[in-house]
């Protein structure tokens, strides 16, 4: 667990799953930041009879959200410091403004946090904004793959390698970031996709996590697979390296919030155990009736 100093007044609630995915890049941010953070997550508890994931943790809490925001989704921001503009249940105004939506919340808290173009730049805004869809490609490419397909351990596997081959192939979306590395001439100095650090580094970080550790699983303990990523993709693994090593990084990969959380949620056929559990040649999957430590505390509050 977290040895984080509880503080009274967060600036923002961060709410998502009690998993990784796109809760991740969001909760980096604020550490990021050093901005105190309430760390929301709702958890998805498996029947163990019938292996049913149950959601309801979130979807009963949906209803009454969704009379102040119509579009409240999975991941969603409370900004504790801005008032909305929406009517909540007895027309009553909603006095913390609610943002949803994946791609709304990274550039929302972007702008708030300045991990955002300065306004008026118009061509790092165009960048940004691609970044961000081009990122989010990559992440339904393995949101696909995990919660797709025969969960056996020989087909997940098969389908991890075919997954590998399209995303590192001379149109995937790794070649397209290796190839703005280049002309962007990435220096140790600066590791970010712009030559300011924004919202999609952290997106980028977290799924290029993802598939680095899918590299490691489907290529066994003598990482051949990972070798040949850093010698075909060696600036996209210099930013990878270089922003992990940041100081102001290392209060989140510390935390239980990190190594200690799965990428997916429970009913997926990989990534539903944290990473620290990884075994070569075994199945990286939640298992029903499995006990496990993680999104027990629905609610924390982080003094970043």
């Amino acid at each position: 667990m977290s040895d984080f100093v509880p503080h009274p007044s967060p600036k923002f609630t961060v709410a998502y799953w009690s998993i990784r995915g796109i809760g991740a890049p969001l909760r980096m941010m604020a550490f990021y930041s050093k901005v105190p953070v309430k760390i929301v997550q709702y958890d998805g508890k498996m029947n163990p009879e019938n292996g049913i994931e149950d959601r309801s943790a979130w979807f009963d809490k949906k209803k009454s959200m969704k009379l102040v925001n119509p579009f409240i989704n999975l991941p969603y921001i409370i900004d504790h410091e801005r008032e909305g503009d929406m009517a909540g249940e007895g027309d009553k105004r909603c006095q913390d403004l609610i943002v949803s939506q994946s791609n709304a919340c990274l550039s929302y808290l972007g702008r708030r946090l300045g991990l955002w173009p300065r306004e008026g730049d118009y061509i790092d805004l165009a960048y940004c904004e691609t970044f961000l869809a081009e990122v989010m490609d990559l992440r339904n490419q393995m949101v696909a793959f995990a919660y797709r397909g025969d969960k056996s351990f020989e087909k997940t596997k098969e389908d991890g390698l075919a997954l590998l081959r399209n995303v590192q192939n001379k149109n995937g979306s790794l070649q397209k970031f290796e190839l703005w590395f280049e002309r962007k001439d990435l220096r140790a100095t600066a590791p970010f996709l712009l030559d300011y650090c924004t919202a999609p580094d952290f997106h980028l970080i977290e799924i290029l996590s993802q598939y680095l550790v899918l590299l490691d699983w489907c290529g066994g303990q003598f990482g051949l697979l990972k070798t040949e990523f850093e010698q075909n993709f060696p600036k996209v693994n210099k930013f990878f390296v270089s922003f992990t090593q940041l100081p102001e990084m290392e209060a989140y990969f510390k935390s239980d919030l990190h190594a200690g959380t799965p990428f997916n949620n429970k009913g997926a056929r990989w990534g539903s155990i944290p990473a620290r559990d990884l075994k070569y040649g075994e199945s990286f999957a939640f298992s029903k009736g499995q006990d496990y430590d993680w999104g027990k505390e629905e609610e924390r509050i982080f003094n970043c």
